[in-house]
């Protein structure tokens, strides 16, 4: 669509640990520019997304335009373009593991 987006982790927050998951507050931090241009020097400033930690129901929740919207996850499984850039947040908050590409066969493991 003729931009790129990057985001950055800041931290997270436990809110509540339950029998089935455990829920974070996750500070992300984003940017974005136009194809072949270069990124901002700066991010934008940041904001507050959910990340619930779960083996059965791994979600990403943000707000956006005044609603909250879910996206279930399945971690080492398939994925889809509406979600894939949950999945480095979930693996960073959730297992605090940091890779370049986290759809790879090695994380199906």
């Amino acid at each position: 669509m003729g931009m790129c987006w990057e985001q950055k982790f800041l931290k997270k927050t436990l809110l509540e640990k339950g029998k089935n998951g455990t829920l974070y507050l996750a500070e992300l931090a984003s940017r974005s520019w136009r194809v072949e241009t270069k990124p901002p020097a700066t991010f934008n400033p940041s904001k507050t997304n959910y990340v619930y930690c779960s083996k059965s129901r791994p979600t990403f929740i943000f707000e956006s335009d005044g609603k909250y919207i879910t996206h279930l996850l399945n971690p080492g499984g398939d994925w889809y373009g509406y979600n894939v850039s949950d999945y480095p947040v979930y693996w960073t908050t959730c297992h605090k593991f940091v890779i370049e590409d986290y759809h790879v066969d090695n994380m199906k493991k």
